[in-house]
């Protein structure tokens, strides 16, 4: 009876995320920052932003960071939900389960005038995989 509960569950759980990918994927709650309404990310289908979500997912902590500066993701969060980079920087280190240095590092390496180690900090080499990702979910 147990196993069979235990797999009715999984098999509820799994209908669940068929039915809503972005619920599974997305464990960070990015719609209350914003990123749903991101003017690259509103004219996208449900299914595009599941798959944008999940890209990003994937990527490595550069490559996020990457997406994000693409988006405009950072830029809104600078403007609009926190009042100092360094909290924006340990809010998004959180997300990702690593630590702020790491965050910092490689959104200063998309500047034009930086003094980061871009061979430390490597999300400029990820901008136009980005791009092309990107151009494929429209």
């Amino acid at each position: 009876l147990y196993f069979l509960l235990e797999n009715l569950f999984s098999l509820n759980n799994s209908i669940e995320i068929f039915n809503n990918p972005i619920k599974e994927v997305n464990k960070i709650d990015f719609d209350k920052f914003g990123f749903n309404g991101l003017k690259l990310v509103q004219p996208l289908s449900r299914e595009s932003k599941s798959k944008l979500i999940t890209m990003i997912d994937q990527s490595s902590i550069a490559k996020k960071i990457a997406y994000f500066k693409y988006l405009e993701f950072l830029d809104h969060l600078e403007k609009n939900i926190f009042d100092s980079k360094r909290k924006m920087n340990d809010e998004i280190a959180k997300w990702f389960n690593t630590n702020s240095r790491l965050i910092k590092g490689n959104i200063s390496v998309l500047e034009l005038k930086t003094n980061e180690d871009k061979k430390r900090y490597t999300a400029w080499l990820h901008i136009e995989e980005v791009k092309n990702e990107y151009k494929t979910l429209i």
